[in-house]
């Protein structure tokens, strides 16, 4: 069994599709946290998140997936992170006002500087996984790596330190939308990994120079929200189970291992409903059924019934201080 700590945006999703509605602990590190712990890992996340009543639910819910939320402090200067994830059949589009009070949600709080030097020195994983760029994070990164971690870093904003974090990185992943911004900060960097994704064109991936072309799966497409976390985590799910020394075989199976369980989660709305309505074995035969002929999976177009949270603010983000 590995071990992972993933660091950097965790926020609550609210999910709105075909009428109905649901909450679910998200974000890329929030996500990634989950699917791996889905998958039989250790997973904990560390960062900051209000003492409010969206953080209480966010917690909750991570505790519901098996993450260890230890390093997940609540402090009362902060707000929690919020997503709206309207799924409809013209896509998905993202929204940070509530829907219904109109509020704007806080946004993304990075952990401070002293927090991630005392993580440092208690903790000890096989993998640290972060997608925002910080002082923290970086400090992170080049001590758990100095500790024997692979680090894995998903950049998703320029963030502080990015050139930093790219050379603590082992593994470097990003979509083609984001190459401009993140290649020109490569040139000091030599990740042993890189991998690019291009939604249905599928991924390359380049090791010790080698580019590896690795096709898209076919999916019954509901919503391709998550997509990315789930190949991030299944990607990393496979290649640890392999040698230490990576070949280009081992990495085009790890890569197509997590392109299939991506292609099993767009069968349903929401980032991580498909571990609502399949077992952790059904999903990775699901997956392999992709992977060995080549058909669509499953899918069920629908949102798990989860009970609403008793809240005496807003009943869609749970702020207290609605807006006319």
């Amino acid at each position: 069994m590995k071990s992972i700590l993933c660091c950097g945006y965790i926020a609550l999703d609210l999910i709105s599709f075909k009428s109905q509605f649901t909450r679910r602990a998200g974000g890329t590190a929030g996500n990634v946290a989950c699917n791996l712990s889905f998958l039989g890992w250790n997973a904990s996340v560390a960062g900051v998140v209000g003492q409010d009543a969206a953080g209480r639910v966010l917690h909750q819910d991570l505790r519901k997936a098996g993450v260890d939320v230890k390093h997940l402090s609540s402090r009362p200067e902060a707000g929690t992170p919020a997503v709206v994830h309207e799924v409809s059949d013209r896509g998905h589009r993202f929204s940070f006002h509530c829907p219904e009070c109109g509020r704007r949600f806080p946004k993304y709080r990075p952990l401070d500087e002293a927090a991630a030097r005392s993580l440092c020195e208690e903790i000890d994983v096989d993998v640290f996984f972060f997608d925002r760029a910080s002082i923290a994070t970086a400090i992170l990164a080049e001590t758990l790596r100095d500790k024997g971690a692979l680090v894995v870093f998903e950049p998703s904003t320029q963030g502080r330190e990015p050139a930093r974090c790219l050379k603590a990185a082992h593994v470097v992943k990003y979509s083609t939308e984001r190459a401009a911004a993140v290649e020109p900060l490569l040139s000091g960097a030599h990740p042993r990994l890189k991998i690019v994704t291009d939604g249905a064109k599928g991924a390359t991936a380049t090791l010790n120079g080698r580019d590896l072309v690795v096709p898209a799966l076919p999916a019954n497409l509901v919503d391709a929200g998550g997509a990315g976390d789930w190949t991030t985590a299944g990607t990393l799910w496979s290649l640890l189970k392999s040698a230490d020394r990576w070949t280009a075989s081992t990495v085009e199976d790890a890569l197509r291992a997590g392109q299939a369980l991506a292609s099993v989660s767009c069968g349903y709305p929401g980032a991580r409903s498909v571990t609502d309505f399949l077992t952790r074995d059904e999903m990775l035969k699901a997956a392999r059924d992709v992977i060995e002929e080549h058909r669509p999976p499953p899918s069920e177009p629908t949102l798990p019934r989860r009970p609403r949270p008793r809240s005496s603010g807003c009943a869609a983000c749970l702020s207290a201080a609605q807006v006319a």
